[in-house]
C-alpha cells in the first residue's frame, strides 16, 4: 500500500554477512567450503578422511514501518563439484626441491603427493593416473595402491612433463602438468647401453659393417670407436648434451669374421677432460653362425629320392 518496506539478508557465512534495502532487493554472493572441508588449512595427515559438507543459513527479514514484520530461513550447503586439489612435491635425496631447482642428468627423483586432497571425499579412495613425457607411470590407481609415492628416473637431460591426472568417487577430475628441466652432469654420462646394429651376412668370411649409437647426457666430450680383437674403426666425437636432449654419436667398424661364434666387441671411450680411457664389452651382442648354403637342403632332398628308389628298385624290382 506504498508503506515501504525495510528488507535484511544475513547469514553467518564466514565473517559476517548482512545486505539492507527497501522494497526489493537482488543479492549475489559466493559461498565457499568452510574449515569441516578438507584443506590446505589442515596439516597433510589431516586431509585424508572423508568429511561432512560446509552448511550456512541465510535469514531474509522483511519489516514495514508500522513492525509488521515476516522472516524466511534457508540452509546452504556447499556441494563439492570439482576434482581433487592436487600438491606435487618433488624429493631428491630426501630434499624438497622449489620451483626452478637444477637437476642433473642420471638422477633420481621421487614425486609425493601426500599434500593433496578432496574437499569431502576420502584421498584413498581417488583415482590417479600420472605419466612421464606421455608414458604410463601410474594408470588408473587408487591413491591408497601408492600411497601417493613415484619413483622416477634416472633422469635424462632435456625438457620433461609429469602429467597427474586425479579422480573423486563422483568422477570429478583434475589434471596438472609438472615441466622439469634435466640438465647435463659433469663428464660423459651413458645411461642407456649403447645401441648396436649390423649389415651384411652373419657368417663367417663375409664382411659385415657394424654400427653404433650412443647418447652423451653429460656435458663432458671425448673420442669413441668400436674394436674386435686388433681391428678397430675410426674415432668418432662424443658430442655433449643440452636442454634439448642428449649428445648423440655414431660409430661405424667394418670387420670380416673368420669363425662363428661370439664377435668380440668392445666400445672405447676416452674423456676429454679427465684423459681417462672407459671401456665395455659387448661381447654377444653379434652372434656368427655357419649356415649351410642355399642350395644344400634340395640337393640332400633329391638324394633322399633318388636313394629310396635305388632301395625300392632292388627290393621289389621294376613293375
Amino acid at each position: 500500500n506504498g508503506d515501504p518496506v525495510s528488507i535484511t539478508i544475513s547469514s553467518n557465512r564466514s565473517g559476517g554477512f548482512v545486505r539492507t534495502g527497501f522494497d526489493s532487493m537482488e543479492v549475489t554472493e559466493a559461498f565457499y567450503h568452510g574449515d569441516s572441508a578438507n584443506g590446505q588449512h589442515r596439516e597433510p595427515g589431516d586431509r585424508m578422511a572423508e568429511r561432512s559438507p560446509t552448511t550456512y543459513y541465510l535469514a531474509v527479514t522483511a519489516q514495514d514501518s508500522s513492525g509488521n514484520r515476516n522472516e524466511s530461513n534457508f540452509t546452504i550447503t556447499v556441494v563439492d563439484d570439482q576434482g581433487p586439489v592436487i600438491v606435487p612435491v618433488i624429493i631428491h635425496e630426501g630434499v624438497e626441491l622449489g620451483v626452478g631447482s637444477n637437476l642433473k642428468s642420471g638422477e633420481t627423483i621421487v614425486l609425493v603427493l601426500n599434500q593433496s586432497y578432496d574437499r569431502l571425499d576420502a584421498l584413498n579412495e581417488t583415482v590417479w593416473t600420472i605419466m612421464v613425457d606421455g608414458t604410463v607411470q601410474v594408470d588408473s590407481t587408487l591413491y591408497q595402491t601408492f600411497n601417493g609415492n613415484l619413483n622416477i628416473g634416472p633422469m635424462v637431460t632435456g625438457e620433461h612433463t609429469i602429467s597427474i591426472q586425479a579422480t573423486d568417487p563422483a568422477g570429478h577430475t583434475s589434471l596438472m602438468d609438472l615441466p622439469l628441466s634435466v640438465y647435463p652432469g659433469e663428464g660423459i654420462i651413458f645411461i642407456e647401453d649403447p645401441n648396436i646394429e649390423v649389415s651384411g651376412q652373419t657368417t663367417p668370411n663375409q664382411r659385415l659393417t657394424v654400427s653404433s649409437s650412443i647418447l652423451n647426457h653429460g656435458s663432458g666430450t671425448g673420442t669413441a670407436k668400436l674394436c674386435s680383437d686388433d681391428k678397430c674403426s675410426p674415432e668418432a666425437y662424443i658430442s655433449p648434451a643440452s636442454l634439448l636432449g642428449p649428445g648423440q654419436t655414431m660409430i661405424f667398424l667394418e670387420v670380416t669374421p673368420e669363425k662363428s661364434g661370439e664377435l668380440p666387441l668392445v666400445l672405447i671411450w676416452s674423456d676429454a677432460q679427465s684423459g681417462k680411457e672407459m671401456s665395455i664389452d659387448l661381447t654377444g651382442t653379434i652372434v656368427i653362425e655357419d649356415r649351410a648354403p642355399t642350395w644344400l637342403p634340395p640337393f640332400l632332398m633329391v638324394l633322399f629320392i633318388v636313394s629310396a628308389s635305388s632301395i625300392a628298385i632292388k627290393r621289389w624290382g621294376k613293375q
